[in-house]
């Protein structure tokens, strides 16, 4: 990765107007990485989430994607679902960082003149790590769900249950069903996902078809007059 951040600081000397690496400036950073697993569930449980850095709520889009804007920006989608216009399994988690935050985030206040990977990643960890998402129950059917309604509101379901069965062996095993249920929780765990060392799993999407790579979106610096992204 740090040779691909050097390839393109070659490739930026070759248009930039800034002679020396030291004195270009990065302006803005988006730091991102895919994640294998149902949107719906991710964004069910973010949707209610605030993060720290972002006094705002997200955004809910209705189809798995999220966005929290502020003067750090994150959104999260279904990748998949944006390329092919049909629902996938890989999430894209969007950290987009800007003047002084950037710098503060990376470089201790000093202004961002080099990336390394390191560095990003370790900022990219801490920053999804502040999220606090919800864990939602695996309902397999309609009884799972009004199950797990009742047990959250603590509402003995049986006294209006019986009445809908008119023989007693139906009944009997629609109680011993309902009494066994043990829901399970879908828990989304940033710190396994983002761990300390490496990323486990690198993914990319191209065209709808999901291949084991390193994504990292990177705008470039910008010197006394050129500006944008690459």
């Amino acid at each position: 990765i740090d040779a691909a951040f050097a390839e393109v600081d070659a490739l930026l000397d070759r248009f930039s107007v800034v002679t020396s690496p030291r004195h270009r400036k990065f302006k803005r950073l988006d730091l991102v990485w895919h994640f294998q697993g149902s949107p719906q569930a991710f964004a069910a449980a973010h949707a209610h989430c605030r993060h720290p850095m972002i006094h705002r709520p997200a955004i809910d889009y209705g189809n798995g994607g999220l966005e929290w804007r502020g003067s750090t920006r994150i959104t999260m989608y279904d990748k998949v679902l944006k390329q092919t216009k049909r629902p996938g399994n890989v999430i894209r988690l969007e950290v987009e960082l800007r003047g002084k935050k950037l710098a503060q985030l990376l470089n201790s206040g000093i202004p961002v003149t080099s990336l390394d990977f390191r560095v990003c990643y370790g900022a990219y960890r801490r920053i999804v790590q502040m999220f606090r998402p919800i864990a939602s129950p695996q309902c397999r059917d309609t009884l799972d769900l009004i199950a797990f309604t009742a047990q959250r509101y603590s509402i003995d379901l049986w006294p209006h249950w019986k009445t809908v069965y008119k023989n007693r062996q139906s009944a009997n095993r629609a109680r011993r069903r309902l009494l066994g249920l043990k829901l399970s929780y879908y828990k989304i765990d940033w710190a396994t996902l983002l761990p300390n060392s490496r990323p486990r799993v690198r993914i990319d999407v191209a065209k709808g078809k999901v291949t084991k790579t390193l994504l990292l979106t990177i705008c470039p610096p910008t010197g006394n007059k050129r500006s944008g992204m690459m």
